[in-house]
């Protein structure tokens, strides 16, 4: 039997037939359960093509992210696809290799092959999201446009609550290992922590930008063995790791000499030694609330209206943050930094 056996045999026309598989919820439950009883005695399976032809749609989401290597995007992805799973929708994923010109191609295609699109962290232009936006329903994620839906994770109030634990230990200077020049968390993660440090009369020095990796977190770690801060506060996990290893090579404790303090939790920090302090990022759940906006714009019969969401994010305190070095520690660890900067 095909879709047109099933809308007779329910009583009901193909295209409630086919609403019933994509969009069930804009269906009465007398009416729906019409259906499926009909679907089951046929053993009917939907085709997914066929339903095109009736909605319009093609049952695609996609979502662009700039690093898949990157293990912040894992949980927002798993967010998204769950999301998707549950709806009866396929997601198509691409990685932009943190390019802008790849990211303009790849929304470009995927726009002709989608019912609608997640960008993650986008570098793209104010004006380039809204041309795509006019096109299908599009979504952001950590990163806001004005006239395109967003979904931010908010890092930069775990920032402020990150300094706030700091300066609660005595700390009254930090560095900020600033991430990507051209990363949008970035700059609101530095901003935040530049407001919060006047408020606190706390003094803040920033070193970088770097790429957000692991490998980065090693050659900020020197920066910071050849600066007087006390603490430190990192762009994301991957880079904290790569500052513990740097700091412990080169002799420097943590915490007794340095905190250090990452952002996101999406990696097993607490296994680090010493057990990373971190801004714990909901990604998972940023998945979730982006391919939710995402799919009721998809199936709305008229067009809605942009809407931004937050996650709120939170410090996990471990081991890697204490209580600032007593000043004549700190001046003697400043003289075991005086010689000649080491080369990596």
């Amino acid at each position: 039997m095909n879709i047109h056996d099933v809308a007779r045999a329910a009583g009901v026309s193909i295209s409630t037939v086919s609403r019933a598989f994509s969009s069930p919820e804009r269906l009465s439950p007398k009416t729906l359960e019409a259906v499926m009883k009909a679907a089951r005695e046929a053993d009917f399976v939907p085709n997914r093509a066929a339903r095109g032809l009736v909605t319009g749609l093609t049952g695609n989401l996609g979502v662009v992210v700039p690093d898949i290597t990157n293990p912040f995007f894992p949980p927002i992805i798993k967010g998204v696809t769950d999301y998707a799973n549950a709806a009866r929708q396929s997601v198509l994923l691409a990685t932009t290799e943190e390019n802008a010109n790849r990211e303009q191609h790849l929304v470009d295609h995927l726009l002709r092959q989608v019912d609608g699109l997640i960008v993650c962290s986008s570098l793209l232009a104010d004006e380039a999201l809204r041309r795509a936006a006019a096109k299908k329903p599009v979504v952001l994620i950590n990163r806001t446009s004005e006239h395109v839906s967003s979904v931010v994770i908010d890092t930069a109030g775990g920032m402020r609550q990150a300094l706030g634990h700091l300066r609660a230990l005595g700390h009254t200077s930090f560095a900020f290992v600033s991430g990507p020049a051209e990363s949008w968390s970035n700059a609101e993660r530095g901003a935040a922590l530049l407001d919060e440090a006047a408020t606190l009369g706390m003094r803040m020095r920033t070193i970088g930008p770097f790429t957000a990796h692991y490998e980065s977190g090693v050659q900020a770690g020197d920066e910071l063995i050849f600066g007087s801060d006390t603490a430190a506060v990192v762009f994301d996990d991957q880079m904290a790791l790569g500052v513990l290893s740097r700091l412990r090579n080169r002799g420097v404790r943590v915490p007794q000499d340095v905190s250090v303090i990452g952002c996101d939790d999406v990696l097993p920090v607490g296994l680090a030694q010493p057990a990373l302090t971190t801004v714990a990022a909901a990604g998972g759940a940023a998945g979730t609330a982006a391919a939710e906006i995402l799919l009721e714009r998809v199936r709305s019969a008229q067009e809605l209206p942009p809407v931004s969401v937050v996650q709120h994010s939170r410090l996990v305190i471990r081991d890697s943050t204490g209580v600032r070095p007593a000043p004549g520690r700190q001046a003697s660890l400043d003289g075991d930094r005086a010689p000649a900067r080491p080369s990596l």
